[in-house]
C-alpha cells in the first residue's frame, strides 16, 4: 500500500501525537480532520479563536503532530483543554521517491487571497486542498458572534497550484475579524492509479451517514475538513460557549465497501441560553480518501 492513512486526536498546547505508519515514507500531510473549541462550562465573549498545527517527523515511519489551540475574550477566559478537541488526520506517501505525487507543506493565506505557486506534478488527475487550520480575532478586544468560517480551495495553471482562502468571523454590529487568515496543504497526483481515491462531501447534519459514494471498493478511509461555516439564527449574535466543526470518525460502510461512513458531517456552535446554529445557514465540507481494494 504506497499511500497509509490514520486520524486521531491530537495533544493540544504542548506535547504531539505519534502517528505510526507500517512503512517508512517519502512524504506527508497532516490536516484538520474535526475540532471543538469550548470555554467549558461557561460562555464568554470571543476575542481570538485558531487553531495550528506542529509537526515534527524526524524521517522513518512515524510523524509527531500536535495543535495549538485559542480560544479566549478579552478578560481572561480562556479554552477549556478537557472540553475541546482537534482530531487530526495524517496521510503518508510510502511508495519510495517519486515526482508524481505532492503532499505540500502548509501555507497560510490571508481571507480572499491566494497563495504563491505551488510546483505540481504534470498532468494532475487528483488535485485536492485540506484544511490545516485558521485564526481569527477581533484583535484587541472581543465581541459577540454571529457567523465563524474557514475553508481553502484548489486550482492550477499548468503545472503550479494555488490554495485559495475564505476566513472570517463577525457580530451584528458589524465588528469582523482583523487579519483573518486559513491554512491549507494540497495533494496532488498524475497517477492514473495512485491506489487511492478522493471524494468530497457537504453536509449539515449530526447523525450517521452511509451515503459518501467512493465509486470504487475501498478498504480503509479518513476524511479532512476543507472548510466550515456556523452562524446563529437572524443574523443575530450572542456569547460562544462551544464551536466545532467536521467528523472525527470516517469508515468503510460494512454493507457495501464501495460506500464510506461518517459519524455525522456538520459545524456547531452553541452558548449557555439555549442558542444553537443555524443549520440552514451552517455547514461542514470534508473530503474522504479511500485506499482502493
Amino acid at each position: 500500500m504506497a499511500l497509509e492513512i490514520q486520524s486521531q486526536n491530537v495533544v493540544m498546547n504542548g506535547g504531539s501525537t505519534a502517528f505510526t505508519f507500517d512503512n517508512s515514507f517519502t512524504q506527508f500531510l497532516a490536516g484538520v480532520a474535526s475540532f471543538q473549541l469550548s470555554y467549558g462550562s461557561d460562555d464568554h465573549h470571543v476575542e481570538q479563536m485558531s487553531i495550528q498545527l506542529t509537526t515534527n517527523w524526524p524521517g522513518g515511519a512515524q510523524v509527531n503532530v500536535g495543535a495549538n489551540v485559542v480560544l479566549q475574550d478579552a478578560s481572561g477566559h480562556n479554552i477549556d483543554l478537557s472540553s475541546s478537541y482537534v482530531t487530526v488526520t495524517v496521510i503518508a506517501w510510502a511508495g519510495g521517491s517519486s515526482n508524481q505525487i505532492v503532499l505540500s507543506s502548509p501555507v497560510t493565506v490571508g481571507n480572499g487571497q491566494q497563495s504563491n505557486g505551488i510546483t505540481l506534478p504534470n498532468g494532475n488527475n487528483i488535485l485536492q486542498s485540506v484544511l490545516d487550520g485558521f485564526f481569527l480575532s477581533y484583535g484587541t478586544t472581543d465581541h459577540h458572534v454571529n457567523l465563524v468560517e474557514a475553508s481553502v480551495s484548489a486550482s492550477q495553471s499548468s503545472n503550479v497550484g494555488y490554495i485559495a482562502v475564505t476566513a472570517g468571523m463577525n457580530d451584528a454590529s458589524g465588528n469582523q475579524a482583523v487579519n483573518p487568515t486559513a491554512t491549507g496543504s494540497l495533494i496532488a497526483t498524475s497517477m492514473s492509479a495512485p491506489g487511492f481515491v478522493i471524494v468530497p462531501y457537504q453536509a449539515q447534519s449530526s447523525s450517521n451517514e452511509p451515503v459518501i459514494q467512493m465509486g470504487t471498493p475501498i478498504s480503509a478511509a479518513v476524511s479532512f475538513l476543507t472548510g466550515f461555516q456556523v452562524q446563529y439564527p437572524d443574523s443575530d449574535d450572542h456569547h460562544v460557549k462551544a464551536i466545532g466543526a467536521g467528523n472525527n470518525r470516517t469508515w468503510v460502510d460494512p454493507s457495501s465497501s464501495s460506500y464510506a461512513q461518517t459519524n455525522g458531517v456538520w459545524a456547531w456552535m452553541y452558548d449557555d441560553s439555549g442558542n444553537n446554529q443555524d443549520n440552514s445557514n451552517s455547514y461542514a465540507s470534508i473530503v474522504v480518501i479511500g485506499i482502493q481494494a
